[in-house]
């Protein structure tokens, strides 16, 4: 299976079960795939969070953390306290290799998210073929205020009112303020982009 057809396959996942298999059929050879397509996103968000968060130390959640890819991103620009978040242990499998998290829950959905961190990291974790637009609001809840959240929609997801509705309610509510947003590359070899954005919680 090509890049193309893997990520036609994730894309098109839409129950939790299918979500679940997908990414443990795959959880192996994730990354070698990713790096094919030239996957562009979580370096982008880490430096993103990098030039607005001073606080190297500040506790992360990397929801939908996966094989620990943006995990990576963080530990290289000085993050220390990673704490992974994913609902398929054997990408989990994956990212305990990296080590660069200091906890890694796998969880269930529905399942109360973990609390008590400064910055919430989702990349790609709330998006078509991931989890569903409503875990936003459970995301931000987490937070208390003056709480970041990092979060990257890709063209797909942009696409999708679910989502782009969601995330209009929070900022529109004023439970979010916009930091950071851009349009950039996601998968090169793809064309396919995805916009970055850095909120704190109001």
């Amino acid at each position: 299976m090509n890049s193309k057809e893997f990520f036609e396959e994730v894309y098109a996942a839409r129950t939790v079960e299918e979500t679940q298999a997908v990414y443990a059929a795959h959880a192996s050879h994730y990354d070698d795939t990713l790096d094919k397509a030239e996957y562009m996103t979580p370096r982008r968000m880490a430096e993103a969070v990098a030039n607005h968060i001073q606080d190297r130390e500040i506790a992360i959640l990397d929801f939908g953390c996966g094989t620990g890819l943006s995990g990576e991103a963080l530990a290289a620009e000085g993050f220390t306290r990673i704490d992974g978040y994913d609902v398929s242990q054997p990408m989990l499998d994956q990212a305990a290799q990296k080590a660069v998290y200091q906890k890694l829950v796998c969880g269930e959905p529905g399942d109360p998210l973990p609390t008590g961190y400064g910055l919430v990291f989702a990349c790609g974790a709330v998006s078509v073929g991931a989890a569903p637009a409503s875990v936003l609001a459970e995301l931000v809840e987490t937070l208390s205020q003056g709480g970041f959240l990092a979060l990257s929609y890709n063209d797909h997801t942009l696409h999708d009112p679910a989502y782009s509705g969601a995330l209009k309610q929070l900022t529109d509510d004023g439970l979010l303020r916009t930091i950071y947003e851009e349009h950039g590359p996601h998968l090169p070899t793809l064309n396919l982009n995805a916009t970055v954005y850095l909120f704190e919680k109001a």
